[in-house]
């Protein structure tokens, strides 16, 4: 079942399914988690975090932009 409903920030912005939120938001919290490492000290752990969320939220923002271009 596909979500077919689009979500935007701004009217110029990119449209996004409710699922793509959900990975964005989760990406963007372990990123923060990330942080919270990398202050902590636990340096090579915080920065994979920071660097795994920073790759989800950018494919996620791409594959919207592609997908709302095409439809």
């Amino acid at each position: 079942m596909t979500d077919k409903p689009r979500y935007r920030v701004r009217a110029n912005s990119v449209a996004m399914t409710r699922f793509q939120w959900w990975i964005a938001g989760l990406a963007t919290a372990i990123g923060l988690f990330g942080l919270i490492l990398i202050l902590a000290g636990r340096l090579p752990v915080g920065i994979l975090f920071l660097s795994l969320s920073g790759m989800t939220n950018g494919l996620t923002v791409i594959i919207a932009s592609h997908r709302s271009r095409s439809t």
